[in-house]
């Protein structure tokens, strides 16, 4: 779809070659498509914290040499609402981080 909608598009009177402007449109595309078609949602602001909870827990394995709790990575990314976010941050932990990061850092 998305070289559908570069060749469309695309005006040869811009001195810009294909290439240039095709492959960011293909890119979005395929990215829209991994967001809209994805079996799991969730909301940006959870992506956000288990990003941080997973960095955090990196930095604390790091400094402390050991596997940090739920509450220590909790109070490292001043989270307040312990028990609810838990519950999210464990079932997200399970999802593959690959495409969310991709779509989230890219």
């Amino acid at each position: 779809i998305g070289l559908i909608k570069a060749i469309d598009h695309f005006d040869p009177n811009q001195n810009v070659r294909f290439s240039t402007y095709g492959v960011p449109m293909i890119i979005g595309e395929i990215r829209r498509h991994l967001r809209d078609n994805n079996s799991v949602r969730v909301s940006r602001s959870l992506r956000d914290t288990a990003y941080k909870a997973m960095q955090a827990k990196e930095a604390l394995v790091n400094r402390n040499s050991r596997e940090p709790t739920v509450d220590e990575i909790a109070k490292e990314i001043g989270v307040s609402d312990i028990k609810k976010k838990k519950s999210h941050l464990d079932s997200y932990s399970r999802l593959d981080f690959s495409a969310a990061e991709e779509h989230l850092y890219h």
